[in-house]
């Protein structure tokens, strides 16, 4: 967490912008209880940039999960899920490929090996950067 907090800060002081998909803010909530969601929420809206999962994204998520499920699923079998977990997620992460080819921000960041895996035929899904390194003062 702290490596996500150096990030989300570098990103401020650099004025860059952070998009997030309402799926993946969906997900993260799941984990969040109740009673400290709207400090989250706060956080969310005033800081990045929210996309919608709409229009667009639903049609090329259509066209991910069509052409391309039986594939992808195969990812997700090697991991120890209940099938209808997997088949959840899996759907879920197309949603967020989706949302991320709709929108098409600079780079996509994600510490999920599942996900970067079913992800390299669409999108380049990076790891969080290393944190910037503190120089030392010199007391000159």
């Amino acid at each position: 967490m702290k490596k996500a907090q150096l990030f989300l800060d570098d990103c401020y002081e650099k004025n860059h912008q952070i998009m997030i998909s309402t799926v993946t803010l969906a997900e993260f909530l799941a984990k969040i209880p109740k009673e400290e969601q709207n400090q989250y929420l706060k956080i969310f809206s005033e800081s990045f940039i929210i996309v919608p999962f709409d229009f667009n994204c639903s049609i090329k998520s259509s066209e991910i999960f069509q052409n391309d499920f039986n594939i992808l699923k195969k990812s997700y079998k090697e991991k120890d899920l209940s099938r209808q977990h997997s088949r959840i997620t899996l759907k879920d992460d197309i949603k967020i490929i989706a949302s991320a080819i709709v929108y098409n921000p600079s780079v996509v960041i994600s510490e999920d090996a599942e996900f970067k895996k079913i992800t390299k035929q669409y999108i380049n899904v990076s790891q969080l950067p290393a944190p910037p390194t503190v120089q030392p003062s010199l007391g000159l």
